[in-house]
């Protein structure tokens, strides 16, 4: 029978009512939690029909499902739980779950009800996920508003936020999740988005929600949240972070590099393994940046000036690094990514795109060193690199190599 079949039976009954609310939950301690969630429940009054759908399920068993959401082609579905268990998953992780009970008709109820069995009872029925545009919560909110009769009129524009400036406000005290982001996504998120747009994130089309009104057929205007309660949860959570944050990391970084190169001018020695290791860090983000660049097909990814100092290049320098005789490959690598490097200094002063000052920091390192290490492959001849490169080596070494 369907759902929507057997909650006509349910509610036929004397004192039986049937609910529908939003459900949002406050952020978590994990990356994928950081921004909340959104749910929608359906209960009935004085029954044990009570359900959380919830159009956030993905399952890991799906093959290459990780590739496939960073390529933003992950595909996730709607399922049904039981309230309680719903609830008491956030409850035990310390997290609130605030409740807007939906004001419709009895007609819309049911009209809801049966758009979620559609989406529930189909097995094979998935939608392809998208961060910004076509999430957990905006799937919810869309849902709820197919089900009016009337005309859903939102709240006046008054938004001055860019996408990026309102994900910062949950980036949470983890720094290094929200630094991870500010790397990977473009110029796409510099845009203002509107009051519709804004509700990707589960705080903000809660309190949305709490200024939209529904007008009827008939002229009459009604709230569209009816009544409000937040569950409390029965613990803390807490968050395990790392002892410093990326500004840290990346002043101690320039300090040491700045060091570096001063003790090797002064010793006129190269310490080629520091800049191995940078150039290897370097560009195995840079791999990251240009993947989702080029291959990603979140609109968020698009479009990012970070390609300019994170990219593979440096992997393609490193095996000339190892090499005795000059290269001249690497002397044209080098200016290249040295060029690169400072464009991405030109493209931040322009504003074209928000960049944190540690990715500032990092870039005005990797310039440092590869400004030093460039002059000096291009100002020595061939045996005098060759010196350089033994002057680097322990002294054990030297005596071994002269006998």
């Amino acid at each position: 029978m369907p759902m929507h079949d057997m909650v006509a039976q349910e509610t036929s009954e004397p004192d039986s009512v049937l609910h529908i609310s939003l459900l949002t939950s406050a952020p978590g301690p994990d990356i994928h939690e950081a921004y909340g969630h959104t749910a929608i429940r359906a209960r009935i009054s004085g029954t044990d029909y009570d359900w959380a759908f919830n159009y956030g399920v993905f399952t890991y068993e799906e093959s290459l499902f990780f590739w496939h959401f960073i390529l933003g082609k992950a595909e996730f579905m709607c399922c049904a739980f039981p309230t309680d268990i719903y609830l008491e998953v956030y409850a035990k992780e310390g997290r609130w779950v605030d409740e807007q009970e939906i004001n419709l008709t009895e007609e819309e109820k049911y009209e809801l009800l049966r758009l979620l069995e559609i989406n529930v009872l189909d097995k094979g029925w998935k939608y392809q996920y998208s961060f910004l545009y076509d999430n957990c919560t905006t799937r919810a909110y869309e849902k709820i508003v197919e089900a009016v009769s009337g005309n859903v009129v939102l709240p006046k524009e008054n938004n001055s936020k860019t996408f990026r400036e309102l994900l910062h406000e949950f980036a949470g005290p983890d720094e290094w999740s929200g630094f991870a982001a500010d790397l990977v996504m473009g110029n796409e998120v510099e845009q203002t988005p509107s009051v519709r747009q804004m509700m990707f994130l589960p705080m903000y089309a809660e309190s949305t929600l709490d200024k939209i009104k529904i007008q009827n057929p008939d002229g009459s205007v009604r709230p569209f949240v009816k009544s409000k309660e937040r569950h409390q949860p029965v613990a803390k959570g807490d968050r395990n972070l790392l002892p410093f944050r990326p500004l840290h990391f990346a002043v101690l970084l320039l300090i040491a590099a700045i060091a570096l190169t001063m003790y090797e001018k002064w010793k006129k020695t190269y310490v080629k393994w520091f800049d191995v290791a940078l150039m290897l860090f370097q560009g195995l983000l840079g791999v990251i940046v240009m993947i989702l660049l080029l291959f990603s097909h979140h609109p968020a990814v698009s479009s990012n000036w970070n390609a300019l100092w994170l990219n593979i290049l440096p992997l393609l320098a490193l095996p000339f690094m190892f090499r005795k005789k000059k290269s001249v490959i690497l002397t044209v690598l080098f200016a290249i990514i040295i060029v690169l490097l400072l464009a991405f200094f030109v493209i931040g002063a322009a504003g074209v795109q928000e960049i944190p000052l540690a990715a500032y920091l990092l870039a005005l390192t990797l310039l440092i060193r590869y400004t030093n290490a460039f002059l000096l492959v291009r100002n020595s001849p061939a045996k005098e690199t060759a010196q350089v490169e033994e002057k680097s080596l322990p002294k054990k070494h030297k005596k071994n190599k002269k006998r």
